[in-house]
């Protein structure tokens, strides 16, 4: 059962949650938002509408873990984290994180950059994941029960009739879109952290005057495949093409690669003319964030129609597995041969 019925979140007039879906739609990170924006589709409660919220609710935990492992690469840089992160398990489970895996994660990583002392680069993370030492807020518990709901109708524990005539999947929908709608306004602070790709990076320099770097921004944000463009002007130079989370400040950035890329080189299956399965090309950009696999076939789930990535078919494979490398090695979670 959901930790809290739909009259205990997010509690609104019509006109007030039409107004904070529309946020949701608008100005969270788009892997939420393209996801979120496909539960309106499917105004009946039935399983596809569940589906939908469950899978908003699990890429939401996936980007969250997949900042805040970048935000240990920021503190920790080429050193390792202390003996027994992640109790000696990341290692193991990283080769096929699920929605559970990423729940992980996200707390034992929030757990790690607390005791490191560092200001977390987005400290609301820590309210909204904690609400004392260790205790977990009501949005982290609904969490966890939409990823009960998600391994219970995954894994076949449903039994054919439910499908047939369902009656536990309808009143499950009007459970759990007011969770997940609750844990997303909980989570619009991100709008102040853009993911944002930039490039192309020109220098302006002035006689006696520290050089500027123009760029233009990508944003990616909103429910939108086309991506609004910001021009702006900066002191310190940053790493382009490259999937990026931006301070609020404008200035500092969190690197998200090799976790979550950019890239026009996924694949899709389609039927044969003889009647077989091919992989095709799809050469559509769209952004990918890591879904598994060990050295030499990392798999990416795309956010939208970029079909499905692996490392070992990419023009960067030889760049990935560096970073993997480097990673893994700093977080102490080598992987053992595929």
């Amino acid at each position: 059962m959901l930790a809290a019925r739909p009259e205990e979140r997010l509690v609104l007039d019509a006109q007030g949650l039409k107004a904070a879906r529309e946020r949701f739609r608008h100005q969270l990170p788009y892997p939420i938002a393209i996801n979120y924006k496909r539960i309106g589709a499917c105004p009946e409660p039935n399983a596809t509408r569940l589906m939908y919220v469950l899978k908003t609710a699990e890429m939401s935990v996936r980007l969250l873990g997949i900042v805040a492992l970048a935000d240990l690469r920021r503190i920790f840089g080429k050193s390792r984290v202390p003996d027994g992160a992640f109790g000696g398990e990341l290692g193991g489970r990283f080769g096929s994180p699920s929605f559970g895996t990423w729940l992980w994660i996200l707390r034992e990583s929030l757990k790690l950059l607390r005791s490191s002392g560092a200001e977390p680069f987005v400290p609301e993370l820590r309210d909204f994941h904690f609400t004392g030492k260790d205790k977990s807020t009501d949005n982290v518990k609904a969490l966890d029960e939409l990823c009960v709901i998600r391994n219970r109708f995954a894994h076949d524990q449903v039994g054919p009739e439910e499908w047939l005539v369902p009656r536990q999947i309808p009143a499950m929908c009007e459970r759990a879109l007011p969770a997940l709608e609750g844990v997303l306004q909980a989570l619009l602070f991100l709008a102040d952290y853009p993911i944002v790709l930039v490039s192309p990076i020109l220098v302006e320099k002035k006689r006696g005057a520290a050089p500027r770097y123009v760029r233009n921004k990508i944003l990616i944000a909103g429910c939108s495949d086309q991506f609004d463009v910001e021009r702006d002007s900066v002191e310190h130079l940053c790493e382009s093409a490259e999937v990026l989370l931006l301070h609020r400040d404008g200035q500092a950035y969190l690197n998200l690669d090799p976790l979550m890329v950019h890239s026009s080189e996924g694949v899709e299956e389609r039927e044969s003319t003889g009647g077989g399965k091919v992989h095709i090309r799809t050469d559509i950009p769209d952004i990918f964030l890591y879904n598994g696999g060990r050295a030499g076939s990392r798999r990416y789930l795309a956010c939208n129609k970029g079909g499905e990535l692996n490392s070992r078919d990419c023009s960067a494979a030889d760049y990935i597995e560096g970073a993997f490398a480097e990673l893994l090695g700093m977080l102490g979670a080598e992987q053992g041969p595929p």
